[in-house]
């Protein structure tokens, strides 16, 4: 295999760049939906969501409950420090040094961009998040 050109590491560290950001949302959208399959399984007694990427599919007999879930995830003071728990502190777990260092500069631009919706059960309406759709 012929070595890398300096044009073609160039594109790649290219591709890796433009695609963190997208992998790193895709990444916290499987944590979600990992959340809700586990707890509506709970909540239910044993009945399955049925999903494919952010859509999911169930029976109308379990749709109260699955917004009950979207409520309490969203308004859940845990979801503030998502990136942090799912991103940052991994990564400087696993990082020393300069990267370390570089890491901890984007967390703080981060943490103080970031910023707070406010959600609570009293403002956030699921119905709105989330649409359900009977059968035509």
């Amino acid at each position: 295999m012929a070595e890398p050109t300096q044009k073609s590491k160039t594109k790649i560290t290219g591709n890796h760049l433009q695609s963190f950001r997208p992998n790193l949302m895709h990444s916290i959208d499987g944590s979600i939906m990992r959340f809700f399959i586990s707890e509506f399984f709970k909540k239910t007694k044993g009945q399955r969501l049925n999903h494919l990427h952010d859509c999911v599919m169930l029976h109308p007999n379990g749709v109260g409950f699955f917004y009950e879930l979207v409520e309490e995830l969203y308004c859940d003071p845990k979801m503030l420090s998502l990136a942090n728990d799912l991103v940052f502190k991994r990564f400087k777990r696993d990082t020393v040094g300069p990267p370390r260092h570089k890491i901890e500069e984007i967390q703080q631009i981060f943490s103080e961009k970031m910023g707070s919706f406010g959600l609570t059960k009293g403002t956030f309406n699921t119905r709105h998040c989330y649409r359900y759709e009977g059968a035509k």
